[in-house]
């Protein structure tokens, strides 16, 4: 197995080469895909990464996945959970997948946030291998909505049990 190395960015926008790249080689796995949501890859990468901190998995100097992150997400579905730390978008190249990678930077956000009450994301409702993905870590479905003509579920992840 390739080693790993989890890392965390204050600005996400630092990022935005290595994160376009990922959009780019994975845009088609997206439904709808990212570019639905902007113009250009370029404004995707922007509306991601505006204001946002990152977690990330390199491997031989490759950034290989990503955890786009707001610590003051609110999203309608699980208000009374909010704020939260809201995963905006979690990525691993398809190559690196089934490594152990995202379980890895889902454990460094828990440990970069550990002061904070919840971490949250949300996923489509036919994305079952991420269902039980974050099922399988402890997050629980606390939610759903309908965004652009897709059902999304949205998973919750309690950090600081105080």
């Amino acid at each position: 197995m390739p080693n790993y190395t989890i890392h965390h960015n204050k600005y996400a926008e630092d990022f935005r080469e290595p994160i376009k790249t990922l959009f780019n080689k994975h845009n088609e796995e997206f439904e709808p895909n990212l570019e639905a949501y902007e113009d250009s890859m370029d404004e995707v990468v922007d509306s991601f990464t505006d204001g946002a901190e990152l977690i990330y998995a390199k491997s031989n100097n490759n950034i290989i996945g990503i955890l786009i992150i707001t610590t003051d997400g609110y999203r309608e579905s699980i208000s009374e959970y909010c704020p939260c730390v809201y995963i905006r978008i979690a990525l691993v190249d398809s190559i690196h997948r089934r490594n152990n990678v995202g379980k890895m930077m889902i454990k460094k956000c828990i440990k970069q946030y550990n002061n904070r009450s919840r971490l949250c994301l949300r996923t489509k409702s036919n994305n079952t291998q991420m269902q039980k993905f974050c099922e399988n870590i402890g997050f629980i479905k606390e939610g759903e909505n309908w965004d652009k003509g897709c059902k999304r579920l949205y998973y919750c992840y309690q950090i600081n049990k105080n």
